[in-house]
C-alpha cells in the first residue's frame, strides 16, 4: 500500500564512499522557496539531465527518501564547517551502501555488497548545487549513473540556502513507470545492474500494455526507455514486462501522482496537488499530492549527537494534502485516431490543389526543408493555437497521418478538437526520428468537434514558425509550428525569410 504522504526532500550527493567534494556557494544565498518546493525542484533537475542524456527520470521512493531526510537532519543538527566535513557519514559511521541495509534497502543476491545505492549532498540554491554537480566528476558520474531508478531527497534550511541530501537506489525486479501528463509519453526504465549470477530479471526485453484484468491493450513491443501512451487505456492499466523467462507486471494509476515523473513541466501540478491530463479517455478523477513508490521502512534509533534536531525543523519536511481536492480532466480522442506505424520516407512529392489559407499557390517552385520527426513534437495549427499534439507520425501512400496528441488549456475550450488527424496527399514521409525532405507538401488538419462537425484547416509545410532555445526560425508564415524542448526539430532552408534570428 502506498503511503499518501509526498516525502519532499534530497539532494544529489556522490557515489563515492572515499571522497567527497566539499560544496557550499561563496556567499550566504536566501531560500526564495519552501522545502517541499525545493524537494521537487532537485529532483526535476536532476530528472531533465538524465532525459537529456537519453537516460531514464528516477521515481520518488519512500525508504530513500527516509535515509536521505534522516542524514540531513543529522548533519544539520552538528557544529559543521562545510569545508572539512564529509556529509555522507552518519550517526553510526556509516556511508550510504552500508546504511542503506539498516533500512533494509534490497540486495541483488545474498552477497550484501551487491547493492545499487548512491549519495550526492549539496549547500546553497538549486541552481548552485546542479552547476556545481555538472563540474563534479564524482557528482556527476551518480547523477547520471543509469543503474539508478529511484530517488529520494531531504532537504533542510541553512544559511546558505539549503542543505540537500540525494539518495539513488534501484531494486531487482522494480521499474517503476512514470508519466509525462502533458506530452502523452511513458517512461520505463531497463535493468542495468552488473552483477552476474541472481534470480532477478537482468533485462527487459519487451512491454505490453493490458487492463487491470490482464486484457492486452497493445502488442508486445521491445523494450525503450519512452513510448507513447495510446488514448484507449485509460487511467488504470498494467505493464507488462518480460525479461529472462520471467514476467513482471507494474500496476499504473494516472489519477495518482505516484506515477507523474517529476520535471518542470509537471511541477506546478505537483505543488498543487492537481494531476490534469488530456491524455486519456477516463472521466474526472480525484486524486491527492504525490507520494512515493514504496511505504517507508522503520529504522532504528540512531545514536544521539551533540545537538538535537529541533522538531519544528523536521515538520517543515513535510507536505500536506491540500484541502480542496485536486481533479483530473481528460478529453477523449477521435475513434480514428490510432497510432501511425513507422515507415520508409520518399522524397518525391506530389502536390493537391487545395484551399489555401496562407493566400501563397501550393505550387510555388524551389521551397524546401528538412525536417527532423520524432516522439517530442509539437504540432499546432496557427490558425487554432490552442490544438497542439505532443507526437507525429506519418504513414505512406496518401493514407491518413495521426497525431495523438493534446488540445490546448481548459479555459481555450471554445470551439477546440477533442483530436487531430492529418492526411498527406499521394505523399510518404519517414520514421520518426529521420530527416526527410519536403517541396510543396500540403497537409490538411481535421479536427473532429465535440458537436459532431468538422473543422478543416489546410496548412503548407513549408510556411512555418520554429524555435530553439529562445531564439526564432521564422519562415514567410506562421501557420504550422514544429517545436520541441530543448532541440530543433524543423530546420528550413532556402526559404525566404528562414535565416535565424539574431
Amino acid at each position: 500500500m502506498l503511503s499518501r504522504r509526498l516525502i519532499l526532500l534530497l539532494l544529489l550527493f556522490s557515489l563515492s564512499e572515499s571522497a567527497f567534494s566539499p560544496l557550499h556557494p561563496a556567499k550566504p544565498v536566501h531560500a526564495n522557496h519552501s522545502v517541499a518546493y525545493t524537494s521537487l525542484e532537485i529532483i526535476a533537475e536532476v530528472n531533465t539531465h538524465r532525459m537529456s542524456l537519453g537516460i531514464n527520470p528516477l521515481a520518488l521512493n519512500a525508504t530513500l527518501s527516509k535515509m536521505a531526510e534522516d542524514q540531513a537532519h543529522y548533519i544539520q543538527s552538528l557544529d559543521f564547517h562545510p569545508e572539512n566535513y564529509d556529509f555522507h557519514k552518519d550517526a553510526h559511521g556509516e556511508y550510504p551502501r552500508q546504511r542503506a541495509l539498516r533500512y533494509k534497502w534490497p540486495t541483488f543476491g545474498p552477497d550484501h555488497k551487491q547493492i545499487e545505492v548512491g549519495e550526492n549532498a549539496g549547500l546553497g540554491s538549486v541552481q548552485f548545487i546542479m552547476d556545481y554537480w555538472r563540474k563534479s566528476e564524482l557528482h556527476r558520474t551518480a547523477m547520471e549513473n543509469p543503474a539508478y531508478r529511484e530517488v529520494g531527497v531531504g532537504v533542510v534550511p541553512h544559511e546558505y540556502g539549503f542543505l540537500i541530501i540525494l539518495v539513488f537506489g534501484a531494486r531487482p525486479d522494480i521499474f517503476p513507470p512514470l508519466f509525462d501528463p502533458e506530452r502523452c509519453e511513458l517512461f520505463t526504465a531497463n535493468e542495468r545492474h552488473t552483477s552476474g549470477g541472481g534470480n532477478w530479471v537482468h533485462s527487459v526485453q519487451t512491454v505490453q500494455l493490458t487492463t487491470s484484468d490482464g486484457a492486452p491493450l497493445t502488442q508486445p513491443q521491445a523494450w525503450q526507455l519512452q513510448m507513447l501512451l495510446p488514448p484507449t487505456t485509460g487511467y488504470q492499466f498494467s505493464m507488462v514486462l518480460d525479461g529472462d523467462s520471467q514476467e513482471l507486471i507494474e500496476h499504473i494509476d494516472l489519477a495518482s501522482p505516484d506515477n507523474i515523473v517529476i520535471i518542470p513541466n509537471t511541477l506546478p501540478m505537483l505543488e498543487k496537488g492537481e494531476i490534469t491530463t488530456l491524455c486519456v479517455s477516463d472521466p474526472v478523477r480525484v486524486v491527492n499530492v504525490p507520494t512515493s513508490t514504496e511505504t517507508p521502512i522503520t529504522v532504528p534509533t540512531t545514536p544521539t549527537v551533540a545537538t538535537t534536531v529541533p522538531t519544528s525543523t523536521q515538520s517543515s519536511t513535510v507536505v500536506t494534502t491540500p484541502t480542496q481536492p485536486p481533479t483530473v480532466v481528460a478529453v477523449a480522442p477521435p475513434a480514428t485516431q490510432t497510432p501511425a506505424p513507422a515507415i520508409i520516407s520518399s522524397t518525391e512529392v506530389k502536390p493537391t490543389t487545395v484551399g489555401n489559407p496562407a493566400g501563397v499557390s501550393p505550387t510555388t517552385p524551389e521551397v524546401f526543408a528538412t525536417v527532423n520527426v520524432n516522439r517530442g513534437s509539437n504540432l499546432q495549427c496557427r490558425q487554432y493555437p490552442s490544438s497542439s499534439a505532443f507526437s507525429l507520425g506519418l504513414i505512406s501512400n496518401g493514407s491518413p497521418l495521426t497525431i495523438l496528441g493534446l488540445p490546448g488549456a481548459r479555459d481555450e475550450r471554445r470551439g477546440f478538437p477533442d483530436g487531430i488527424v492529418i492526411e498527406i496527399p499521394d505523399y510518404a514521409a519517414a520514421r520518426l526520428g529521420e530527416g526527410i525532405e519536403i517541396n510543396e507538401l500540403w497537409l490538411n488538419v481535421l479536427w473532429q468537434m465535440p458537436e459532431g462537425t468538422q473543422l478543416t484547416c489546410w496548412v503548407n509545410a513549408f510556411y512555418v514558425s520554429t524555435s530553439y532555445q529562445g531564439r526564432s526560425i521564422n519562415s514567410v508564415a506562421s501557420y504550422l509550428d514544429l517545436v520541441q524542448r530543448d532541440k530543433l526539430d524543423f530546420i528550413p532552408y532556402n526559404v525566404p525569410g528562414g535565416a535565424p534570428n539574431q
